[in-house]
């Protein structure tokens, strides 16, 4: 997987997309899920969200 996952934003003016920002792990992503329509904030204009999938072992 990729250690980093860039942010983009989009706009209904030319150019469409804008990138705005990276963020950088050390470790590579091994999974990333989407929020469900009824979790985002339309509000603000959010049309998809992703989180990381982190993996934990509890003893």
């Amino acid at each position: 997987g990729d250690s980093a996952i860039r942010y983009f934003e989009y706009t209904p003016e030319a150019p469409y997309i804008h990138f705005l920002s990276t963020y950088s792990s050390s470790d590579p992503q091994r999974g990333i899920g989407t929020m469900p329509k009824r979790g985002l904030n339309i509000s603000t204009c959010e049309i998809a969200r992703y989180g990381e999938i982190v993996f934990f072992l509890l003893i």
